[in-house]
């Protein structure tokens, strides 16, 4: 089955982050971006179910994350006509002193 996918991508306003690696990572496994702000995406995906569409979305949520460079990175995206899903990707470091 064939889902469209609407992402939105919410990071803390006071952050820098590797804007052409991190993008990168996205339109390497064919995001689009819709607007210049590097906030909304759009994409398809060929899944059989819509779990196994929702697994494909989170990795490449996890690889932006982790080339971002972000502390925090919050979203929502919907898989065509579904619900949506939001949630709250988060680098907790704890420091041994």
């Amino acid at each position: 089955m064939l889902y469209k996918i609407l992402l939105t991508l919410n990071s803390p306003s006071n952050s820098v982050y590797k804007y052409s690696k991190s993008t990168e990572k996205l339109t390497q496994n064919n995001w689009k971006q819709l607007d210049d702000s590097n906030k909304v995406w759009i994409s398809e995906i060929i899944a059989n179910d819509l779990l196994s569409a929702k697994i494909r979305v989170e990795r490449d949520l996890n690889l932006f994350f982790f080339e971002s460079g972000l502390y925090e990175l919050s979203y929502a995206f919907q898989l065509s006509l579904s619900d949506v899903s939001i949630g709250k990707i988060n680098n907790n470091l704890f420091l041994l002193c």
